[in-house]
C-alpha cells in the first residue's frame, strides 16, 4: 500500500480529543502582573498534555450562530449550572472557567471544570501561586485536571528523513505538531515510498516532550520482487527464443537437406 493510501486509511481511525473552553477572569486594581491571553496560554499547555482533551480555539468560541459561545461563558460569571447550560446548547463538552485574583499576595487562582448539562461541577479548587509565571501556572492546572480524571500524557515529536515520510504513533497519524500520546511504550513506524520501513519502540513519561529521531534509508533496488519477476521475464523470452532458433534450425536441415535422390526427404 503507497504512503497516501496508507495515511487516508489511518485518518478515519484517529481518536478525537474532547474539547474544553477556557474561560478566564483577572482581578487585578492594578496593571496585572499576568494577563488573560497568558492564561489561555497556560491553559491551553496544560490540556496538551492531555491526550482526552483539547482546548476550543479562540476562533471557535468567537465563531457560531447568534451570540459567541465566549461571551456566552463570561456572562455566566461563576454560575456554574449557566455554564453548563450554555456548553450543552454550543455541543461543547467541557469548560475550564479560570479566575485569578492577583490584588492578594500570594495571588490566588480558582479552577472549576463544568461539563455540559451537568448540575455539578466535575471539579472546583483554589490554589496559591506562589511563583507567578505561565509554566507553574500550567503545572497547577494538570493537577487540577488528573484530579478531574483526565490522565496526564507525553507529546511525541518526529524528526524524520525525508519530510515527507509518513510517521504514525499506534497506527494514529502524527502531525508536524506532534501528538499526545498516553504514559507507556508505544510503536513509532515511518514509511515513505522508495524507502525502507522504520518501526521503533519508545517509552513515553507524563509531561514530556520526547523528540524521536527517524531517518529512511534507500530500498535496494534488488529488495524489490519487480526486478527478479523482469529478470525472470526475460530468461523466458530468451529460452523461447532459442528454441524457435533451434526449431527453425532443424526445419531446415530436414526440409534443405538432399537425400540420395537429389531431392529434400519430404
Amino acid at each position: 500500500m503507497s504512503v497516501l493510501l496508507t495515511a487516508l486509511a489511518l485518518c478515519a481511525a484517529l481518536p478525537t480529543p474532547e474539547p474544553v473552553a477556557i474561560v478566564v477572569r483577572v482581578v487585578s486594581a492594578n496593571a496585572p502582573a499576568i494577563d488573560e491571553p497568558t492564561l489561555v496560554r497556560a491553559a491551553s499547555d496544560a490540556l496538551a498534555n492531555i491526550p482526552t482533551l483539547t482546548a476550543l480555539s479562540a476562533q471557535d468560541l468567537a465563531g457560531g450562530v447568534g451570540r459567541p459561545l465566549g461571551a456566552e461563558l463570561r456572562n455566566c460569571g461563576a454560575d456554574t449550572r449557566c455554564i453548563a447550560s450554555r456548553l450543552s446548547t454550543a455541543g461543547v463538552p467541557h469548560a475550564a472557567l479560570i479566575v485569578a485574583n492577583l490584588d492578594v499576595a500570594p495571588p490566588l487562582v480558582s479552577v472549576t471544570l463544568v461539563g455540559a448539562g451537568a448540575p455539578q461541577p466535575a471539579a472546583r479548587t483554589a490554589f496559591e501561586l506562589v511563583r507567578l509565571s505561565p509554566e507553574a501556572l500550567r503545572d497547577r492546572l494538570l493537577e487540577v485536571f488528573e484530579t478531574a480524571g483526565h490522565a496526564t500524557g507525553g507529546l511525541v515529536r518526529a524528526r524524520v528523513e525525508p519530510p515527507s515520510a509518513l510517521v504514525t504513533i499506534d497506527e494514529a497519524l502524527v502531525p508536524p505538531e506532534g501528538l499526545t500520546v498516553p504514559v507507556g511504550e508505544h510503536r513509532v513506524v515511518a514509511r515513505a515510498d522508495g524507502r525502507e520501513t522504520l518501526e521503533r519502540t519508545v517509552t513515553v513519561e507524563a509531561r514530556q516532550t520526547l523528540v524521536v529521531d527517524l531517518e529512511l534509508e534507500e530500498t535496494s533496488v534488488w529488495a524489490s520482487p519487480w526486478p527478479w519477476v523482469g529478470i525472470g521475464v526475460g530468461v523466458a523470452a530468451v529460452g523461447v527464443a532459442v528454441g524457435v532458433l533451434v526449431n527453425a534450425r532443424e526445419d531446415a536441415y530436414r526440409l534443405c537437406l538432399p537425400t540420395g535422390s537429389g531431392t529434400c526427404d519430404p
